[in-house]
């Protein structure tokens, strides 16, 4: 039974795809973060990890429905790319897992070797690919540590760097014109700034949701309350809406007017109210009205 993605009729070929993912198997952690965590990583268990040298059945329907490590093409860049010609995608954009996300934007020691490592990986996966594999790169901690990252990750080849959204890099705000080093940096090099789901945690006060009712249940058969809870699933668009405006107002895009940025797994269905409602609010601030490039 061919699957119903199988074939994207006359777009086969040119679709990009914006958000995969790079589930690498706890074996592997060493090469993206270090030798540090690749000792920890050890720790975990290998089951069902994927093992680059078996064949892949790409007619089977199993080849659509094998998620996270044990799938094809999850950490191995020839398989990826054939499969990527067989559903029929054109380029793809690649973020870390959320665990891998959460280790390499934490303050834990040896937090600057982790994104060496992993920044590194980004721009050889994208150069490797032609660019068709475009492995988001990180960046996180003060201003200067950031700019410097961010710098080192262009250079190695990194197409895209994600961001933490739910908090500011180095108590800077976004739109401080001490951030516009990194914007202009990005600008130049036709490269994407990005948000992504997992950046968010920060924002809010846990205090909100610390009931059973609103917690994150692990023992649900909910996917939904298993992984986020019902108010994590209820709010978490709050924290993006918040960076925009951030940008908007602050007037970044008008320094800035080639800034590439996108807002990546946290649904789409709050973009058409904050445009209503920041073209509204624009009205009752000088400072805002006054910007040239406003949403629209």
């Amino acid at each position: 039974m061919v699957h119903e993605f199988a074939s994207f009729g006359r777009w086969r070929g040119q679709v990009n795809d914006l958000d995969s993912h790079l589930e690498t198997p706890f074996s592997r952690w060493g090469e993206l973060l270090g030798e540090q965590w690749g000792r920890v990583a050890e720790a975990f268990s290998p089951t069902g990890e994927y093992d680059s040298q078996r064949s892949i059945r790409f007619e089977a329907e199993e080849f659509w429905e094998v998620k996270h490590a044990g799938a094809p093409g999850m950490f191995d860049l020839s398989d990826r790319l054939r499969i990527l010609d067989t559903v029929g995608i054109r380029r793809q954009l690649v973020f870390p897992a959320l665990m891998m996300m959460s280790k390499l934007w934490s303050d834990a020691a040896g937090r600057a070797e982790r994104l060496r490592c992993y920044n590194e990986f980004a721009g050889r996966w994208t150069a490797e690919s032609g660019g068709r594999v475009r492995v988001a790169a990180t960046v996180a901690g003060g201003v200067d540590e950031v700019l410097s990252q961010a710098e080192a990750a262009l250079a190695a080849g990194a197409r895209a760097v994600v961001i933490q959204d739910g908090t500011t890099i180095g108590r800077c705000s976004p739109a401080d014109p001490r951030m516009d080093p990194l914007w202009c940096m990005l600008s130049q090099a036709n490269a994407c700034a990005l948000l992504h789901i997992g950046g968010s945690d920060a924002f809010m006060s846990s205090d909100w949701k610390l009931t059973d009712a609103l917690n994150v249940d692990p023992a649900s058969s909910d996917l939904g309350d298993r992984l986020a809870g019902p108010h994590n699933i209820g709010t978490m668009h709050l924290s993006p809406c918040n960076y925009v405006t951030c940008l908007v107002f602050g007037g970044v895009f008008d320094r800035h007017p080639t800034l590439r940025f996108g807002v990546i797994e946290y649904g789409a269905m709050w973009a058409a109210p904050l445009l209503d409602l920041l073209t509204n609010r624009r009205s009752q601030s000088a400072r805002a009205a006054g910007l040239q490039r406003t949403p629209r």
